[in-house]
């Protein structure tokens, strides 16, 4: 569980009661990668603003992983115009940082295959490869 303060110690607490309460484990061995771009406000300076070509929207990106409960595990934020596969090894050296029995992450196409290149050089995983696979279908 992260031991950071404040905050961030105190969601880490709430998300290991909820995973209890919901018959799992109190620490997530499994994730899921993603972000999103969003228009950055007036206020926020052109210095932290990029532009995601592929979304059209002028601001900044969040990178995130929640776990299999979708509760947020990390998250990080660039410009928009850094793209997924560039914003992921950052993101999840610090999911490693804070979570290292993480065994499995998904992703999706945005990753293009990267995924089980960064596993194999340490950012998932304790003891060996992470798994991958596309985000399941929600039934």
């Amino acid at each position: 569980m992260p031991t950071g303060r404040g905050p961030e110690r105190l969601a880490g607490r709430l998300r290991g009661r909820l995973r209890v309460l919901a018959g799992r484990g109190g620490l997530p061995t499994a994730g899921c990668l993603d972000s999103q771009s969003v228009k950055a406000a007036e206020t926020v300076g052109a210095a932290t603003c990029g532009y995601d070509a592929g979304k059209k929207v002028k601001g900044q990106k969040r990178h995130v992983v929640v776990n299999t409960l979708g509760l947020l595990l990390c998250v990080i934020v660039t410009t928009a115009s850094v793209q997924d596969r560039d914003g992921a090894p950052p993101l999840l050296a610090l999911l490693r940082e804070r979570f290292s029995i993480i065994r499995l992450v998904w992703a999706d196409g945005g990753y293009a295959g990267q995924l089980p290149r960064w596993s194999h050089q340490g950012y998932i995983g304790k003891t060996g490869p992470a798994l991958y696979g596309p985000i399941p279908a929600s039934t």
